[in-house]
């Protein structure tokens, strides 16, 4: 399955090019800027956006700390606008293409999704993933784009660092950290897919070709 992950657009969707390959889209939140906290209509014109650069991706979203209006969407509302083709993954698992997904929105601000009490839902992420998808960066200063643009460490999660190395997914999808780039530890290819660099929107694009493992 041809797909890539994006994520911190923060209201930026002016992509230039079509990527009509693409079967699947990982978005790993802050779709949003602050100015659009509580606008579905908004939500809605993005979705359009990112369906317009992406015409032939499913769209998987797990959102993040900005996306206030997510809170309140009901699977219901998501299905009339959009069909199956875009889902919402709050800690749930699906499969695609014989790909199986997690989605962990939650993060330690208190702002959306706030996370729960004593990591509850870090510990409910089961094993034996494909792609793990979650907002918050796992705190795992190894890998340099864990980090600010001005050098300062961003904390990322332990608790979340820890249970990716436990679980070991084959692919671990985040944002949060303005900061793209990937790597790889022990078992896992780290992805952070932010869409900007600092402040500024630096569009990056990277197409993966990942299969199911052969039982």
């Amino acid at each position: 399955m041809i797909l890539t992950g994006i994520s911190d657009n923060h209201g930026n969707y002016d992509y230039r090019d079509e990527y009509s390959e693409v079967e699947l889209l990982i978005h790993s939140g802050d779709l949003f800027s602050d100015d659009m906290w509580q606008d579905k209509e908004k939500f809605r014109s993005i979705i359009l956006s990112l369906q317009k650069t992406f015409p032939n991706a499913i769209i998987i979203i797990v959102p993040g700390n900005h996306d206030f209006c997510l809170e309140t969407l009901t699977k219901q509302e998501l299905y009339q606008m959009f069909g199956d083709r875009v889902v919402m993954l709050v800690n749930e698992l699906i499969e695609i293409g014989g790909l199986r997904i997690y989605g962990d929105p939650y993060t330690s601000l208190e702002q959306a999704f706030q996370r729960r009490g004593n990591y509850s839902d870090i510990s409910e992420i089961p094993g034996d993933l494909d792609i793990l998808v979650t907002h918050e960066a796992p705190r795992c200063f190894d890998l340099d784009f864990i980090r600010r643009r001005d050098g300062h460490s961003e904390p990322g999660c332990i608790e979340l660092y820890d249970k990716v190395k436990e679980v070991k997914p084959r692919y671990h999808f985040f944002g949060h950290i303005h900061n793209n780039g990937n790597g790889v530890i022990g078992d896992t290819h780290y992805f952070n897919n932010s869409q900007m660099k600092g402040n500024i929107f630096t569009p990056n694009i990277t197409l993966l070709d990942i299969k199911p493992v052969e039982p």
